[in-house]
């Protein structure tokens, strides 16, 4: 009889022959020795101090001034070195979309500038390319631009008038810009100097002192002394929005090339820029251009006024009405507070705060005087509505019409020596100085800078001295 046994195997060992199996048991596990745990202190958090402000910081900041390089931080830059004064000069220039692309290969030749000029965006825009002379294929190219005079004997900057000289510069900035980046031009004459190399512009970096002046006072009258008393921030406000229009059109006036070079930077370290005048002309011609306006300014009152200056009395009539109403009336009324604040410190014993308002005012009087002509528009007003062509009783004005004509022919007199001494001797001189810096090495295309009355008799003047030579005629502006 078979008694079946069911064994489940929890183990097999093998012994000699023998088999069996048993139940393998597990070792009882031996508890860990426990393990010292050191707890450390969370370390503190640093609290960041907290800034107190003081009651001047408090006042400041309770303004809302706008974007204006006048209201931007002390940290503004502010010494006198060349890069900082080209930042400003930036910061203080009309500011374009977009650079133009750096230049590839230069053009061969005066018509390949004048066709890469003319595809360019600014073709038309800020710039008109106009005729080329001389030989079209020679690789010697000058470029002739042609500019407004901006020594005008009259204060225009502030009409429309002014505004028309300072788009011109403006646009004459843009086209230097293009030229130097995009059609690799290596060099630039300038009128009204004589220097073999010229840098900074002297117009520029007096308007930079201006504004690096106003903009400290400005600065310290928002954090030390408006405080004291709550007019003086608003009336100062008001004061330079009403400059900065006119002032914004000085700094455009006087120099588009030196705020060319300022815009391009380092990019302008190989760009040559050379006077084109001779000493003595210049000389003569500021003296001779000084009797003139003496003599002018005799015949103001003339029965007998030409197209010219009608139009400039038709204008400055019109204008002016509309220039008093919105900048000098609002001026004088914020001057006035200013000034009764003022008073008002010192009697409470702010004499710093009061001196400091009173450097304002200076200085903004400085700009009045220098940049808008305030006194200056309104004596040619006053001229141009009272006296301008009427005459001044029976008795004398028949002396004043024999006046007049000894007037006249002393006139004529001087402007055909001053049109020989300025129009054809400064011609010649520009069209021998611009040739000379192109027969240097690796220099191939120079631009030249000139009143617009100089554009014929400099292209003969150069093409007389020079066969192997392209000419392109480019205006900053349309007419």
């Amino acid at each position: 009889m078979t008694i079946g046994i069911t064994i489940k195997p929890l183990g097999c060992i093998l012994l000699i022959g023998l088999t069996a199996c048993a139940k393998v048991v597990s070792p009882s596990p031996v508890p860990a020795a426990p393990v010292a745990v050191t707890e450390t202190e969370p370390e503190p958090i640093a609290q960041a101090p907290k800034i107190v402000k003081t009651a001047s910081e408090l006042e400041a900041e309770s303004y809302t001034l706008g974007d204006h390089w006048w209201v931007e931080k002390r940290s503004i830059d502010d010494n006198k070195s060349t890069a900082s004064r080209d930042r400003w000069i930036n910061k203080l220039s009309s500011k374009r979309e977009s650079k133009p692309k750096s230049v590839g290969l230069a053009p061969k030749n005066v018509v390949e500038l004048a066709n890469n000029l003319r595809s360019a965006p600014g073709h038309e825009s800020y710039y008109w390319v106009n005729e080329t002379y001389g030989d079209q294929q020679s690789p010697n190219v000058v470029v002739l631009v042609p500019q407004y005079h901006r020594a005008t004997g009259l204060p225009v900057l502030w009409s429309s008038m002014g505004q028309e000289v300072a788009s011109v510069q403006k646009n004459l900035k843009y086209l230097v810009e293009d030229l130097v980046l995009s059609q690799g031009l290596q060099c630039l004459g300038i009128e009204g100097s004589s220097a073999a190399r010229m840098r900074r512009s002297a117009g520029l970096d007096r308007a930079v002192n201006w504004a690096q002046r106003l903009h400290d006072l400005f600065q310290r009258i928002l954090y030390e002394a408006a405080v004291e008393d709550s007019r003086l921030v608003p009336a100062a406000q008001t004061i330079l929005e009403g400059l900065e229009p006119y002032f914004a059109r000085y700094v455009e006036w006087q120099d588009g090339v030196g705020a060319a070079v300022a815009s391009l930077g380092s990019e302008s370290t190989a760009f040559h820029r050379f006077g084109i005048e001779d000493k003595e002309l210049v000389a003569r011609a500021e003296q001779l251009h000084g009797k003139l306006r003496e003599l002018k300014e005799k015949q103001m009152v003339s029965q007998k006024a030409d197209r010219g200056e009608r139009a400039i009395r038709d204008m400055w009539l019109a204008e002016f009405p509309d220039f008093r109403d919105g900048f000098l009336f609002p001026m004088e009324e914020s001057f006035g507070e200013l000034r009764r604040a003022s008073i008002s410190l010192r009697r409470d014993g702010a004499t710093d705060e009061a001196r400091l308002v009173s450097d304002f005012l200076g200085q903004v009087r400085v700009l009045m005087d220098q940049v808008v002509s305030a006194k200056e528009v309104e004596r040619y007003h006053t001229y141009y509505r009272d006296e301008f062509g009427k005459r001044i009783g029976k008795t004398k004005a028949k002396a004043k019409e024999s006046n007049q004509k000894k007037l006249k022919r002393r006139i004529a007199k001087l402007e055909k020596q001053y049109k020989r001494v300025v129009m054809k001797s400064r011609e010649r001189v520009a069209a021998s100085k611009v040739l000379e810096v192109l027969k240097k090495p690796d220099t191939r295309s120079c631009g030249v800078v000139m009143g617009a009355g100089h554009e014929q008799g400099l292209v003969k003047a150069l093409l007389k001295q020079s066969k192997d030579l392209g000419i392109v005629v480019v205006r900053p502006y349309n007419h």
